[in-house]
């Protein structure tokens, strides 16, 4: 009798042994399941546009459960808000208004998503420092708000390929105050706000300009104080914040400056102390804190500022504050220095011969100070001196006769120091239009040669002549 159970399990075993060795198995070898998608990613996770029509390609990579690509899986964009960016089905994103929003791509339950983030344009951030700095009361405005090329707008300037490069509205009735927005200005190399009536503070938004070269806000109202983010513009070689109203200390991150040739941040109501970080202005040639209320001693490690510069910056003005202590010796390695002012502060000790090395100098004034001790005859080593004031000190001792040797001097002044004892005849010869040394100890040589060369000098002042035993007779001119 025939079984029917047993001949159909007979049968489907021959089939399955057909099918099994088609596909290049045996009838004991399990069948691969088809590839299902596990995981989704895309790339760039994070997309910045600089402005509105601005694209960017999205890629999203989907993976199945053996972690192979698979390409030919349908992706779904969206965007959760077209009006900031919009996306095509093939991940293209366009930009819109400025903010930032979430574009995903989806496979079934699968998601990814990237952060797109839109910057205003540089029209529209025109116009919003238009608003914010009273642009309506302009000296000048011409062209701006219109729809006229950026380069058209006054105080505007573009690269090739239209991109804002330097924004110069010196001198031009500006008001209000400067918006963050300014930051978003990425290309921005230069920029000049001086002379007008800017109040505020600085935005540290400014720090994000990191093409800058030269930022230079003085002669405002500005108030609040320095944003140590301005430390963080690398290529930075000017910044000049002189002439308003900022408080605070000076932040220590500026002296990451290492490019910066020119450091003013004279006339304001800076307190604190001079940050020793500053020796890190490994460019610097002019460093200006002069009239502000810094506090402390000078840090000598400014003795080791602009070693890019060979021997150190040009120009060096401390003067105007209320800075204690000594005279740095280190000083004396700036062997550049062009001008050295240190007047109207409260510095005691006495002159370091040091500056004696300073072959450069044409300018030094340390005048009213607390400087005790004698005049250090190195000094005579200047040999371009032009100017030199150690008067309302509390010097003391007779001039040094090595002065004599200062050929270039045209200005001395010595006054208010208690100084004693006949000038130095070696002084004859020089070319002095200004000598003051008044309120001294000091007498005039009768020398007929030291008395006929004093006539010479239009603008001197003394105590008085010396009689043949050295006291004074009577008052010089």
């Amino acid at each position: 009798m025939r079984r029917v159970g047993s001949g159909v399990s007979r049968e489907f075993q021959c089939v399955s042994t057909l099918v099994a060795l088609a596909l290049g198995a045996g009838c004991g070898d399990p069948v691969v399941p088809p590839p299902v998608a596990t995981s989704i990613t895309v790339s760039p996770a994070d997309v910045v546009l600089e402005d509105a029509g601005v694209e960017a390609q999205l890629t999203a990579t989907v993976r199945d459960q053996d972690g192979e690509t698979m390409p030919d899986v349908q992706v779904v964009w969206t965007s959760s808000s077209r009006v900031i960016a919009g996306v095509s089905q093939d991940g293209l994103v366009t930009g819109g208004e400025s903010g930032t929003t979430t574009v995903t791509a989806s496979v079934d339950t699968l998601t990814a998503a990237a952060a797109i983030t839109v910057r205003p344009g540089q029209r529209a951030v025109l116009q919003t420092i238009y608003r914010a700095l009273g642009g309506e009361g302009w000296e000048n405005d011409a062209n701006w708000m219109t729809g006229k090329p950026l380069n058209a707008w006054y105080g505007v300037y573009t690269d090739n390929s239209g991109k804002v490069t330097r924004l110069e509205l010196t001198r031009n009735g500006l008001t209000g105050t400067i918006p963050p927005e300014v930051g978003e200005l990425q290309s921005l190399e230069f920029v000049a706000l001086d002379d007008n009536r800017v109040k505020g503070s600085i935005p540290p938004e400014l720090g994000d300009l990191s093409n800058l070269r030269s930022l230079s806000i003085s002669s405002n109202e500005l108030t609040g104080s320095i944003p140590p983010e301005l430390g963080g513009l690398e290529d930075l070689l000017g910044l000049y914040l002189f002439g308003n109203r900022l408080t605070g200390s000076i932040p220590p991150e500026l002296g990451n400056l290492r490019s910066a040739y020119e450091l003013d941040l004279s006339g304001n109501e800076l307190t604190g102390a001079i940050p020793p970080e500053l020796d890190g202005l490994d460019s610097i040639f002019e460093l200006d804190l002069s009239e502000n209320r810094l506090t402390g001693s000078i840090p000598h490690q400014l003795g080791s500022m602009g070693r890019r510069n060979l021997w150190g910056p040009w120009y060096l003005d401390l003067s105007r504050n209320q800075l204690t202590g000594s005279i740095p010796s280190e000083f004396g390695s700036l062997r550049s220095l062009r001008r050295l002012d240190l007047s109207e502060n409260e510095l005691t000790g006495s002159i370091p011969y040091q500056l004696g090395f300073l072959g450069s100098l044409r300018q030094l004034d340390l005048s009213e100070n607390d400087l005790a001790g004698s005049i250090p005859s190195e000094l005579g080593t200047l040999g371009f001196l032009s100017v030199m004031d150690l008067s309302e000190n509390d010097l003391t001792g007779p001039v040094p006769g090595a002065l004599g040797e200062l050929r270039t001097l045209t200005g001395f002044s010595i006054f208010a120091n208690p100084l004693n004892g006949p000038l130095p005849t070696e002084l004859i010869g020089l070319p002095l239009v200004l000598f003051h040394w008044h309120e001294t100890d000091l007498c005039a040589p009768i020398d007929a040669a030291f008395q006929e060369w004093l006539d010479t000098i239009g603008d001197h002042s003394g105590n008085a002549d010396c009689d043949s035993n050295g006291p004074p007779t009577k008052p010089s001119a």
